[in-house]
């Protein structure tokens, strides 16, 4: 993974994927992966996603394990 062409170490994926082409995002728009990259359906198919779509509430933290439980 890339951001402003530096290169992260990415801990999430479970294989290597070249399928996309660099992107720039707005102030506003996330670029979302999913973790299982090879069957994934993510921003590489449907876009970025913007700010204002995305929401929802932290309730429960499943990992990691030594944090694992009600938030």
């Amino acid at each position: 993974v890339f951001i402003n062409n530096k290169e992260y170490d990415d801990k999430y994926s479970s294989s290597e994927t070249k399928d996309f082409k660099p992107i720039t995002l707005k102030d506003d728009e996330y670029f979302v992966m999913g973790d299982n990259r090879i069957i994934s359906a993510d921003s590489r198919y449907f876009g970025p996603v913007s700010k204002k779509t995305i929401q929802g509430k932290v309730i429960f933290s499943l990992f990691p394990f030594n944090r694992f439980g009600k938030i």
